[in-house]
């Protein structure tokens, strides 16, 4: 399962679907929770009170903010990607995603 936050109705669904994937040891992903900083409290509070199943797995994709929980943060496993600096390499890298090295200059 997926969420995107930044509303009142991501939250609802965020937290439905972090009790029913801990129950049944399912993934579930939490897109853009930068957006949620308050929530991410929460979700610490939450996790810690948790009793998962093994192979629960939750996933939270975000942009940079010192506000992140430093707690949470420690708890997780961090990968970091970075876009190429520049607007060139940029709309290289986009269009590289979108297009088949046949319909661009570089191949």
């Amino acid at each position: 399962q997926s969420a995107a936050m930044g509303s009142e109705e991501g939250f609802n669904v965020a937290d439905k679907a972090i009790k029913a994937a801990s129950n049944a040891g399912t993934w579930v992903l939490l897109k853009n929770v930068h957006l949620a900083i308050n929530w991410l409290s929460e979700l610490e509070k939450k996790l810690y009170g948790m009793n998962p199943q093994q192979n629960f797995r939750l996933f939270l994709t975000m942009e940079f903010n010192p506000r992140i929980p430093p707690n949470l943060i420690r708890l997780s496993r961090v990968y970091v990607f970075e876009p190429p600096s520049g607007v060139r390499a940029s709309l290289r890298r986009s269009f590289a995603q979108v297009l088949p090295a046949d319909r661009t200059d570089r191949q």
